[in-house]
């Protein structure tokens, strides 16, 4: 039997049924320290000191698994405890099992186990300072990454501007040109006695609406911020832009078709203002893609699986494979008159909305923009 015992790795104690240790082994002396002065285990708290790792709270006699087991007749398997030593400062951390020994239904004794898990709770220590200090690294490593591909937007978005500023002077020469014609016409008629100023007036408005735009579009694409959330209704952005698109297209008999019943009632989480500014956009080159000004846009909506999906159809002309690839780039238009960051932001707004935007389009046949955006942003 004590063969046996020596052999084993872990520390052995077995007591009587009164608790008076009747063996060791010398794993439990290489574990403990010196041999205990006392007899009985569960006086063990004069010659050691151990405690529970959880709260730090000494373990006092009756709570050791031996004194458990011979009170109670059950199993008590793998506490942790944090020991003492006896003439050592050096603290071990174990794990402790106790089980009653029967003859029958009759206790005669219990066995103790304890295993010295300290090099492991040390290695275990050591991979969660790893861990710790490799998680900082990355958090750190991926803050620099972020401020990295700001500072590269930020230079992007300077590039971008500079080139803008040239479409821009470009742009606003036609209007202001036909803005400072209007006004020498008028002034000529009204030296002349004439009254009839009245084109000239609404040509000065429709160039000043026109330089307005352009304006605005710079401002918008130059401070472009991130969404500023509340309840939205889609629907009701959606009319207000076919009402605006139809107030700057007046001459256009376009005829609508929609179909927007299932998102009528619907609210998502969104920036009202930059949803505007897409839909308006969108609607207006729906407009512009239309051939002789006549023509259908046809507009739906539905929502599903957590996603509300617009479609705005058109009849008009198409986009040629070529420039299809090219629709979400800045300052890329067809249009005689455009800046062409148009769907540029539009992308954006969306993507920051945590939605999509797609166009699909045919020569001859028209353009699909298909816009999908979260019902909430969780």
């Amino acid at each position: 039997m004590r063969t046996v015992l020596e052999i084993l790795p872990v520390a052995v104690f077995l007591a009587d049924v009164n608790g008076k240790i009747i063996m060791t082994n010398a794993a439990a002396e290489e574990i403990w320290g010196e041999p205990p002065r006392s007899e009985r285990y569960d006086d063990y708290k004069e010659d050691y000191q151990a405690w529970w790792p959880e709260t730090g709270k000494r373990v006092e006699s009756s709570e050791w698994a031996m004194s458990r087991a011979l009170t109670t007749g059950k199993r008590y398997v793998a506490e942790e405890m944090i020991i003492k030593p006896r003439n050592s400062e050096k603290l071990k951390r174990i794990l402790n099992y106790a089980f009653p020994v029967k003859a029958g239904e009759k206790m005669i004794g219990g066995v103790a186990i304890n295993i010295d898990i300290t090099k492991q709770k040390e290695a275990e220590d050591v991979l969660r300072r790893d861990k710790e200090t490799f998680e900082r690294m990355v958090a750190e490593r991926t803050h620099q990454l972020l401020e990295a591909q700001k500072k590269l937007d930020q230079a992007e978005r300077l590039s971008d501007i500079g080139k803008f500023s040239s479409s821009v002077a470009h742009e606003l020469r036609n209007p202001l040109a036909a803005i400072n014609m209007a006004a020498v016409n008028i002034e000529r008629k009204i030296k002349k006695g004439g009254c009839d100023v009245i084109p000239n007036i609404e040509s000065i408005e429709k160039k000043i609406k026109e330089s307005d735009q352009i304006i605005n579009n710079l401002l918008f694409y130059s401070r472009l911020r991130e969404p500023h959330w509340e309840k939205t209704g889609v629907n009701e952005i959606i009319m207000d832009s076919i009402e605006m698109a139809q107030a700057r297209h007046p001459e256009y008999p376009v005829q609508f078709k929609m179909r927007l019943d299932g998102i009528k009632d619907r609210l998502i989480d969104a920036d009202r203002f930059q949803l505007k500014e897409v839909f308006t956009n969108v609607i207006n080159n729906a407009y512009d893609a239309l051939e002789n000004q006549t023509g259908m846009i046809a507009l739906s909506g539905y929502c599903d699986d957590g996603f509300m999906t617009i479609r705005i159809s058109d009849t008009g002309k198409g986009i040629s494979p070529e420039n299809l690839k090219k629709v979400f780039e800045a300052f890329f238009s067809t249009k005689a008159k455009g800046t062409g960051l148009g769907l540029s932001v539009g992308r954006q707004i969306i993507e920051s909305h945590g939605g999509n935007i797609d166009v699909q389009s045919e020569p001859g046949k028209g353009t699909t923009v298909i816009i999908t955006l979260p019902l909430s942003q969780k």
